[in-house]
C-alpha cells in the first residue's frame, strides 16, 4: 500500500488525477481543511464531481458540523471521526450538541464515530463517557 501526502491546496488541485495514481481511500485529518466551512464545502463539492468513487475519512470537531456539511458529506462516499472530550458527559450543552448533530448524521446515512483520549480519571468516567458515545449510534470508536 503506497501513501501520499497532500497539503490542503494539492488535495484540491490532485482531485481529477486520484484515480489514475489508483487512490481509493483518502483521510483528511486536516483542521485547516476542515474548520473552514467554505473551504470544507468546496472541496466536499469538487470530491461529488471529480472522484465520486474515492472513500474520504474525515476528523471533523463537533463544531464544524452543521445541515450543509451533513448534506454534502451525503453525496460522496464518506466516513467521519469526532473528537469526543472527556467533559461530554458533564457538560449539558455540549451534551445536547451532540446528540442534536449525530442525530442528524444518523437522518442522513453518514457513517461516523469518535475519537476518545485514552487518559481517564476513573474507570467510571471511561464507562460513562463509553455510555454516553454508545446512545447516539457510532459505526467505530477509537480510543487513542
Amino acid at each position: 500500500m503506497k501513501e501520499y501526502s497532500f497539503s490542503a491546496k494539492q488535495l484540491e488541485n490532485s482531485l481529477a488525477n486520484i484515480k489514475e495514481k489508483g487512490i481509493t481511500e483518502i483521510t483528511v485529518n486536516d483542521s485547516a481543511i476542515t474548520s473552514e466551512r467554505a473551504v470544507f464545502l468546496r472541496l466536499l463539492g469538487k470530491i461529488r464531481v471529480l472522484c465520486p468513487d474515492v472513500h474520504f475519512s474525515f476528523y471533523l470537531s463537533i463544531e464544524n458540523i452543521d445541515l450543509a456539511v451533513i448534506k454534502a458529506l451525503a453525496e460522496i462516499y464518506s466516513s467521519v471521526t469526532i473528537a469526543l472530550p472527556q467533559n461530554a458527559v458533564s457538560d449539558s450543552l455540549l451534551r445536547k450538541t451532540f446528540n442534536k448533530k449525530t442525530n442528524l448524521l444518523n437522518e442522513y446515512g453518514i457513517v461516523f464515530g469518535f475519537s476518545i483520549a485514552s487518559k481517564f480519571v476513573s474507570f467510571k468516567a471511561f464507562k460513562s463517557l463509553l455510555d454516553f458515545s454508545f446512545s447516539m449510534y457510532p459505526n467505530h470508536i477509537e480510543i487513542d
